[in-house]
């Protein structure tokens, strides 16, 4: 696990922002070369710089993965740096760009000494190629900032001096802000489900995006983390190998083991939802081993969610599920919220939520369960609500459930029993139970 994938590597208010666009394209020229020449176009900092350049000329990490520029490093970095006019007035880019040229090696590293040691190697290239009389100063000065956050002394065993208001504010706040993430201080969200009963659904409506395509069939094959982050768009470690997404298109969860994105629900606090295989898949046996095995690792989360569709729970492979899953969380003590989801299913004239939840707590505190916490949910409709319909079907559908759930047999969070707390009553999905759900997380975690 590491801190990259949760650090907000886009920025609204860059200085640059504020230049010429031939200033601007003249400094991005200069970072990219800066991580294609001096840092060897490492992978990790070239999509870090990607990002970051992306976010200052307010164009897509796509069109910048994608730019070409000039192979003479040196010629378009020197370009960079060198002296501007604008109108009456002379400027150089230099403390921005010496605070991102560091700032890149920072997020693209996750361990204080390696980025020490790239600090020294880089600050002794820059020194040697790029200082002269007008720069030098910037230069060591954001040098001496950086090292000094990482508690070093210089040659003469005392820290480094540096005038921090030399260096914009907006990039000191950032900086600030990335440091203060901690992944060990996220808790983790198991959530343990059979094939079909919705668990992909309710997971893109709890964090508002569709990372997982909806379908009757198995849809995860192996144990997925999404972290809650700052970022907009999706960023994924896949063996090693970091990529982001704007969200045009699905991120299936065999195309990833670790992402994070900003959560879009109100469970916006440092989480992160464990993703399991359905554990009755026909077509692939090793889910329940996979699935097994994530609830025996009791260390590896805080809180679990159970998912079962509202109209086939209480199958044999339910039960044995059920079985391992509270015999081995009574032990640690770990809280599970039981979700019976697809409500939106049930007809009026035929159904009863009532009556349903309590033949499901019922058969939970035959199983062990004392005061069983269990929300009803129609994920399918929460996650429309969230996402947004993508198509004429999805408006047609959409449509259907908002005059659905305008009935009162359709107030889902009005069956729960237990306390949740929650005081969402305005929200357009807050009918829908998610809100319930994620008031019941916010409690546990």
């Amino acid at each position: 696990m590491d801190n990259i994938l949760l650090q907000k590597v886009i920025i609204i208010d860059h200085p640059i922002k504020n230049l010429k666009n031939e200033f601007k394209e003249q400094y991005i020229e200069a970072l990219l070369a800066f991580v294609k020449g001096l840092l060897n176009n490492d992978n990790t900092a070239r999509f870090i710089c990607h990002e970051w350049c992306a976010s200052i000329l307010d164009t897509s990490y796509e069109e910048m993965k994608g730019r070409k520029i000039d192979v003479n490093y040196e010629k378009v970095i020197k370009k960079g740096l060198a002296l501007k006019r604008n109108g009456l007035s002379f400027f150089r880019m230099k403390h921005q760009f010496f605070f991102d040229v560091f700032y890149i090696i920072y997020m693209s590293n996750n361990n204080n000494q390696d980025r020490i040691n790239a600090y020294k190697t880089v600050y002794s290239i820059l020194k040697k190629k790029y200082s002269n009389f007008f720069i030098s100063g910037a230069l060591n000065n954001t040098y001496g900032y950086f090292m000094n956050l990482m508690n070093q002394k210089n040659e003469k065993g005392k820290p480094f001096t540096f005038n921090d208001n030399k260096i914009p504010s907006e990039l000191r706040m950032h900086y600030q802000k990335n440091a203060s993430i901690d992944i060990n201080q996220y808790k983790k969200i198991l959530v343990v489900a059979n094939v079909s009963a919705g668990k992909s659904t309710l997971i893109n409506a709890i964090i508002g995006k569709r990372i997982n395509e909806s379908r009757t069939t198995a849809c995860t094959n192996r144990l997925n983390y999404i972290y809650s982050s700052y970022n907009p768009g999706m960023t994924i470690n896949n063996k090693g190998v970091y990529d982001f997404s704007g969200f045009n298109s699905y991120f299936k969860s065999d195309q990833f083991v670790i992402g994070a994105t900003d959560y879009k629900g109100i469970l916006n606090e440092k989480v992160c939802i464990i993703d399991t295989p359905g554990i009755n898949n026909a077509e692939d046996q090793n889910h329940k081993a996979i699935t097994t095995k994530a609830i025996e690792d009791t260390k590896n989360y805080n809180v679990v969610i159970y998912v079962s569709n509202c109209q086939y729970f209480g199958t044999n492979d339910e039960k044995e599920l059920l079985t391992k899953l509270i015999k081995t969380t009574r032990t640690k003590n770990i809280p599970i919220i039981f979700v019976l989801n697809q409500l939106d299913k049930f007809k009026t004239k035929e159904d009863s939520i009532e009556k349903m939840l309590n033949e499901y707590e019922s058969d939970l505190i035959k199983m062990g369960v004392n005061n069983p916490v269990i929300i009803p949910v129609s994920s399918r409709y929460a996650m429309l609500l969230r996402t947004g319909a993508e198509d004429e079907d999805e408006e047609f559908e959409l449509d259907l459930l908002k005059k659905k759930f305008e009935k009162d047999f359709f107030d889902l969070p009005k069956y729960i029993k237990s306390k949740i707390g929650n005081s969402y009553e305005n929200r357009p999905d807050y009918r829908s139970g998610i809100c319930s759900l994620e008031s019941a997380i916010k409690r546990n975690v």
